[in-house]
């Protein structure tokens, strides 16, 4: 592309138009040896290569972020260590007070 000025002239003219006009101007000249065709072609590709970039450093800086919410799930509240023990006592109390009611111990 360097050598040919006139396919960089092209080129320049096709990255200032849409998607939809390079699609429909491929569409409408059907050769493919066309320097149109050819810068059409060359812009669409580089666009769509940026975009899968775009998307997959997206899709990484996303990655980041829920691994970092998980990293935080990882440790309990503080409030699980307390509320254990307090069940535990409960479930000992409740214990000590079906024996005694199974096993009077008052004459």
């Amino acid at each position: 592309m360097a050598n040919d000025p006139g396919m960089d002239y092209a080129v320049e003219r096709a990255r200032k138009r849409s998607n939809a006009e390079l699609m429909h101007d491929l569409g409408r000249v059907p050769n493919p040896q066309n320097q149109e065709n050819i810068a059409a072609r060359i812009v669409l590709e580089e666009r769509r290569l940026r975009n899968a970039s775009e998307a997959e450093a997206r899709s990484e800086a996303m990655h980041r972020e829920l691994k970092g919410a998980m990293d935080d799930l990882k440790k309990p509240h503080w409030t699980v260590v307390p509320t254990f023990l307090i069940a535990i006592a409960a479930a000992l109390f409740g214990a000590v007070a079906v024996f005694y009611s199974i096993y009077p111990i008052a004459p």
